[in-house]
């Protein structure tokens, strides 16, 4: 099954975006749920974007962040997909609240969000939309502690975040730009 046969019953992500507040702990509270889900259902991730940079960056989430950004490959669609219908993310108190096409779905606790990102093989690169990634950062990542636990992240990441965010060492307001 795929992201876009996923069943929503409404899409409520309007709504919880016009709700949302910065709250580090509602954060690390989504993060460590969806953790425990994807990692029971044999899901491969990676921090991506903004929660990448603060991982690096602030050892944090980024201040006034939006979202927390998670990468999956296309390889593991399927079982992201059981994972996000079972009853262990049921239990988890996480609802879907948002899929977009085939490549994005977002799940929600508290008013505030988790976007998961599928990324799909194309020449050299992992592509999702407008997004691309070297297939080698992926295929051979590197590990982090964020917030006490291990995530994978993509190899070399400060050559990757010079490439999307340009001078990332200085905080700014603007998202992440593609080339």
């Amino acid at each position: 099954m795929k992201i876009q046969e996923l069943y929503l019953p409404i899409n409520v992500f309007n709504d919880i975006r016009e709700k949302w507040k910065h709250d580090p702990v509602v954060y690390q509270s989504i993060l460590n749920k969806i953790t425990k889900v994807l990692h029971l259902y044999g899901v491969r991730f990676y921090l991506g974007f903004g929660t990448l940079l603060g991982a690096i960056r602030d050892k944090h989430f980024i201040d006034n962040d939006t979202d927390i950004d998670l990468v999956i490959l296309e390889c593991d669609e399927e079982r992201l997909v059981e994972a996000i219908q079972s009853d262990a993310f049921l239990a988890s108190g996480l609802t879907l609240i948002r899929t977009h096409q085939e490549y994005l779905l977002s799940v929600s606790e508290q008013d505030q969000y988790c976007d998961l990102y599928v990324f799909r093989p194309k020449d050299l690169n992992y592509q999702c939309w407008k997004y691309t990634i070297e297939k080698e950062r992926l295929d051979y990542p590197q590990a982090i502690n964020f917030l006490g636990t291990e995530y994978l992240i993509p190899k070399d990441p400060e050559t990757y975040l010079d490439r999307v965010y340009g001078n990332w060492h200085i905080p700014a307001q603007d998202h992440a730009r593609e080339i």
